[in-house]
């Protein structure tokens, strides 16, 4: 009968243990979904920040590549036509990052 009862007793304080692990699981379960969530807003932002930027850099591009040799006799010189494309074009990575 002592036995029994042992047995019993060790049966109730596992149960006990069980419940709370699985009340751990799926709170650890609920946290990884969250950061799932989380992980793939931030991969899309940055999948949007990037070709915004690669928007940015085109366009800059051809702004600045259309300026080449369109006005003769104009003060703009290729030199300076290339350091104002460089300059959009860091404007497009301080704007979206790099």
């Amino acid at each position: 009968m002592a036995t029994l009862f042992l047995f019993v007793a060790l049966q109730g304080c596992e149960d006990q243990r069980v419940s709370d692990l699985d009340q751990r699981v799926k709170a650890l379960e609920q946290s990884v979904k969250q950061l799932q969530v989380a992980q793939s807003k931030i991969t899309e932002d940055e999948g949007k920040r990037h070709t915004q930027l690669q928007v940015c850099i085109f366009e800059a591009n051809a702004k600045f590549q259309g300026s080449v040799g369109t006005k003769p006799g104009s003060a703009a010189t290729a030199a300076d036509i290339e350091k104002q494309k460089r300059g959009a074009i860091e404007q497009c990575k301080a704007q979206y990052g790099n």
